[in-house]
C-alpha cells in the first residue's frame, strides 16, 4: 500500500464579524474583540454593549470554525483553532484577522504615527493566545491589548513580537474563574510577553467595567 501524502491548497473563504457602538471615525476608538470557544460573534459582542454605549467602536471577528456544540444539530459555536495543522490555521487566522482590520477601516488605514484615535485588541478565554497571534504576526499594530480570561500563546517564533514592539499588555482575570490555574499562569510566564496583571471579582465572564477600565486609560 502506497503511503498516505497530506497536501493542501489555498482557497478563499468569507469571514464573518459584528460591529457595535459607532463609526470607526466619530468614537473615542475602536476595540477589536476576539470570542472565546464555542462562541458566535453576533451574541459576543452584546457583552460590550456598556463599552460602545461609552463610545467605542467595537468590532468582533468571528473563528472561522464553525460546529455543533451537541451532536449533530442545535446550537452552533466558533473557535478559532486546534491543535490539528496549527502552522496552517495559525497563518489562515492572521490573514483573515487583517482582511477584517482592513474593511473595519475601509481602506483609511493611517501609519501608526498618524492614527487620531487608539485601537485596541481584547482577546477572551481562547480568543487570548488567537488575539496574542494576531498581534505579533499580523500587519497591524494596537495601542494597548486585554488579555481576558485566557492563557498566553506558548508557541509563537523566536523574535515574533509587533513591529513596533509590544504595547501595554494587561492580563484580565477574575478572581473566581476555574479555568486560570497555577499551570496557566506559568504559560503565560513562558510565553516570554510581560504584562500587567489586574483581577475583578467574578468567574470567566466578560467584565465590561473593568475593561471599561483599561480602555479609559487610552481615551
Amino acid at each position: 500500500m502506497d503511503s498516505v501524502r497530506v497536501c493542501r491548497v489555498q482557497v478563499t473563504k468569507t469571514a464573518r464579524y459584528s460591529m457595535l457602538g459607532p463609526a470607526p471615525d466619530e468614537g473615542k476608538g475602536v476595540l477589536f474583540a476576539l470570542h472565546g470557544y464555542g462562541q458566535l460573534a453576533p451574541y459576543f459582542i452584546r457583552k460590550f454593549t456598556a463599552i460602545a454605549e461609552a463610545g467605542w467602536t467595537v468590532v468582533v471577528p468571528e473563528g472561522g470554525h464553525r460546529f455543533y456544540l451537541k451532536g449533530s444539530s442545535g446550537r452552533v459555536g466558533a473557535s478559532w483553532m486546534t491543535r490539528e495543522d496549527r502552522i496552517n490555521d495559525i497563518d489562515d487566522l492572521v490573514a483573515m484577522l487583517d482582511g477584517v482590520y482592513r474593511d473595519v477601516f475601509s481602506g483609511n488605514l493611517k501609519k501608526d504615527a498618524e492614527k487620531e484615535k487608539p485601537v485596541a485588541l481584547l482577546g477572551f478565554s481562547q480568543g487570548v493566545p488567537a488575539a496574542l497571534r494576531w498581534a505579533a504576526l499580523g500587519q497591524f499594530s494596537f495601542d494597548r491589548i486585554i488579555a481576558h480570561s485566557g492563557v498566553f500563546p506558548s508557541d509563537l517564533p523566536p523574535g515574533a513580537e509587533p513591529e513596533n514592539g509590544w504595547p501595554v499588555v494587561d492580563m484580565l482575570i477574575g478572581n473566581d474563574d476555574p479555568y486560570i490555574t497555577s499551570a496557566a499562569t506559568e504559560q503565560v510566564k513562558s510565553s516570554g510577553i510581560s504584562c500587567e496583571r489586574h483581577t475583578f471579582e467574578g468567574g470567566h465572564d466578560i467584565d465590561a467595567e473593568a475593561v471599561l477600565g483599561l480602555l479609559g486609560k487610552l481615551a
